[in-house]
């Protein structure tokens, strides 16, 4: 007989013996999943802020900690974000004591509501026996993975996007409100995903059709209201609102060059496809092609993506501050879904193959490492965890060091008090000046040395100690 070229596509009707096997297997996977997800909880558990968590875990929810019920506004030299993260984390801290553990557990609602919002979508769109399959490829997404082990304000973006996307789905009218209104209110890229989710919203469905487009804005228009009213607030109170071009971040707003767009349009395709996820995606397009007259995908995972697309790229794409891992979340969880209902769609053998390869390329992702001075997301990444031991092995070797006077670069600058929520409020690390610094410490984490940086350390400093760990190093270096 003549083998078919295609990939063989079953209907899903799988005997019962092989269904309660793949069941098993499925809750197999979830139990080593949460129970390796615990390991991972209790070694980042008492781990210092980290990246931008930094400023928007500890900056603001020590401001708000220290001023609480007094000021709604951040003094402007921080930044302009609403309120509603760092008064979490403030009421978090004084509910429960002052401590980096609390901070972490403060974590746990937004990851127990994803974990439950991704399992609602799997039960709507996959077949039972796949379904704890799927739960455990989007759950397996490094950036979010890496993101969990932090304080981090992406924890609760994803978590209130995907609620929101699946009570659109289920035709909710007045819940997506409230969990709307905390997202727009979060940070300016929930208020850009927000307005994604609106227009996803507004989209005429089997299920809305009869409804005018008068009444399909309508709950949106409060957290609209909201989201607007909190930065007219900030204009009228400190003449600007989401950035000012004088402060040390405002640069990052500034327009980019013909050069600098289409740079960060190859930085854009790079983040997606970085850490395994290029493995996951290729091999979803290739399965998907080669039986397209045979899969079956819901269009509202891809209206989403498009709606998305529409209010965020433009961000991403136009701003010097390009777009981090981390940005791409709302993304790359729902192509992963994507992935995952396709090849739920193999034969049961292919399946295993495909969720199994899937698997191992999301894990690899964490030591997908690049030669210096090429930048990677160390936020987005497990393989960042080493670095705490490491710099605490260095503040140790330069206990004697006078105040400001090591020259480092982000995210080393910050004074303990705001990494740590407790200790020293000033750093004995400041922003590096090759030219003048006596010492310099560096690390492979820290994205701001660049080519030429390393070759003025290598020509007029030398190695006075270094340390690793993983993939992390840490080397500091003495003016000849």
């Amino acid at each position: 007989m003549e083998q078919s070229s295609k990939v063989n596509i079953t209907n899903g009707n799988h005997p019962p013996n092989i269904v309660r096997r793949l069941l098993l297997f499925g809750n197999a996977l979830v139990i080593c999943f949460l129970v390796g997800y615990v390991i991972l909880f209790f070694i980042s558990a008492h781990n210092p802020l980290f990246w931008d968590s930094i400023l928007l875990s500890g900056q603001y929810s020590l401001f708000y900690f220290e001023h609480w019920g007094k000021e709604l506004f951040v003094p402007q030299d921080i930044a302009g974000y609403p309120p509603v993260w760092g008064y979490y984390l403030a009421t978090s801290l004084k509910l429960f004591g002052k401590s980096l553990l609390v901070s972490h557990l403060a974590m746990f609602p937004f990851l127990f509501l994803l974990i439950f919002e991704v399992r609602r979508a799997c039960f709507r769109w996959i077949k039972p026996e796949w379904q704890n399959w799927v739960w455990t490829l989007v759950l397996l997404e490094p950036t979010w993975l890496a993101q969990s082990t932090q304080v981090a304000p992406d924890l609760a973006l994803i978590a209130f996007f995907w609620t929101i996307f699946n009570d659109l789905e289920d035709g909710k009218k007045w819940r997506p409100v409230l969990f709307l209104s905390l997202l727009m209110l979060l940070s300016p890229r929930g208020l850009l995903v927000g307005f994604g989710l609106i227009l996803f919203g507004l989209i005429p469905r089997s299920g809305n059709k009869t409804v005018s487009f008068s009444n399909r804005l309508l709950p949106f228009l409060v957290p609209l209201a909201l989201a607007i009213s909190w930065y007219v607030a900030h204009k009228i109170h400190f003449g600007w609102a989401g950035f000012q071009s004088g402060n040390d971040w405002g640069g990052l707003f500034s327009i980019v060059s013909i050069k600098g767009f289409f740079r960060n349009g190859l930085v854009l395709i790079w983040r997606f496809l970085d850490q395994g996820r290029i493995l996951v995606f290729v091999l979803g397009f290739l399965v998907f092609w080669m039986n397209r007259k045979s899969i079956q995908l819901n269009k509202s995972l891809f209206r989403i993506i498009i709606c998305l697309s529409i209010t965020l790229f433009p961000a991403f794409l136009i701003f010097e501050n390009g777009v981090g891992h981390r940005y791409l979340l709302p993304f790359t969880t729902i192509i992963l879904f994507i992935s995952g209902q396709i090849i739920s769609q193999l034969n049961v053998r292919q399946t295993v193959l495909a969720f199994s390869f899937s698997f191992v390329a999301l894990l690899s992702g964490h030591v997908w490492i690049y030669p210096e001075p090429i930048a990677k997301g160390w936020d987005a990444t497990l393989a960042h965890l080493p670095y705490f031991k490491l710099k605490n092995q260095a503040v140790a070797y330069l206990s004697d060091a006078k105040p400001n006077s090591i020259g480092s670069d982000f995210p080393n600058l910050r004074p303990p008090s705001e990494e740590n929520l407790e200790g020293s409020s000033t750093s004995i690390f400041r922003q590096k000046s090759l030219s003048t610094d006596s010492k310099v410490l560096f690390s492979n984490v820290f994205n701001g040395f660049t080519a030429l940086d390393m070759d003025t350390l290598e020509r007029d400093f030398e190695i006075e100690k270094q340390w690793q760990s993983g993939q992390v190093k840490m080397v500091l270096y003495q003016q000849k």
